[in-house]
């Protein structure tokens, strides 16, 4: 019987940030958090048990990437609605995660208040992003009106290698943290200056920082 609460379920691999906010989410008398994941495999697991309103979702998550993970679960639950929580809160990965079907956008920085604000608008058909963050968007996206490279062509991996070399990851240090090869590194990293017109690594690391991909 449908108690008329909004039934989520949240994916994080940070057990005390889930739990904590979990335990939160679930004080508030109109949710009702069904269960919490800390794996893609397991968030599947629960989908198959529980029928769910809306799932709150870490990007970063162990073997595939919450972007990723949102796009396979839209076409398989497209009722489903996702809020993502990131460490990261650069234009880039806000972009990816609205073309990934996202339907709102937290900092994990936020309050957590901040959190049960974006799960109401979600639940009541809106999207949701903090105000500061939506000002700092359309002021980048301003600043940027005048450039040729087109960013919005740079995909979710492609992201993810550039953060790295813009950290000082080495060839090495990047295979074994996305698990992938070094010919495939050097692709990615091809297509990156080739779309962002970049010509040295200062290029890629003065975008990332501009951009809010990596933190100083």
């Amino acid at each position: 019987m449908s108690t008329g609460k909004i039934r989520l379920i949240m994916i994080d691999d940070h057990e005390l940030f889930r739990d904590g906010l979990s335990l939160f989410l679930q004080m508030q008398s109109d949710l009702e958090v069904v269960a919490a994941a800390a794996s893609p495999l397991e968030l599947r697991q629960l989908l198959i048990q529980h029928s769910v309103d809306i799932i709150v979702m870490d990007i970063s998550l162990p073997q595939q990437s919450g972007i990723d993970l949102t796009r396979q679960l839209l076409k398989e639950y497209p009722k489903l609605k996702i809020i993502f929580l990131s460490g990261n809160e650069g234009q880039a990965y806000i972009e990816q995660s609205l073309k990934a079907g996202g339907k709102g956008f937290v900092p994990k920085s936020a309050p957590k208040t901040e959190v049960l604000t974006a799960i109401r608008k979600v639940a009541d058909g809106q999207f949701y992003f903090p105000s500061e963050l939506a000002q700092s968007i359309f002021q980048q996206y301003i600043s940027q009106l005048h450039l040729q490279n087109d960013a919005s062509t740079v995909t979710e991996r492609e992201l993810e290698v550039l953060r790295c070399f813009a950290n000082g990851m080495s060839f090495r240090e990047i295979e074994d943290h996305l698990h992938i090869s070094k010919k495939t590194i050097e692709h990615h990293k091809k297509a990156i200056f080739d779309k962002l017109g970049f010509s040295s690594n200062a290029d890629l690391v003065k975008y990332a920082i501009k951009n809010n991909i990596i933190a100083l």
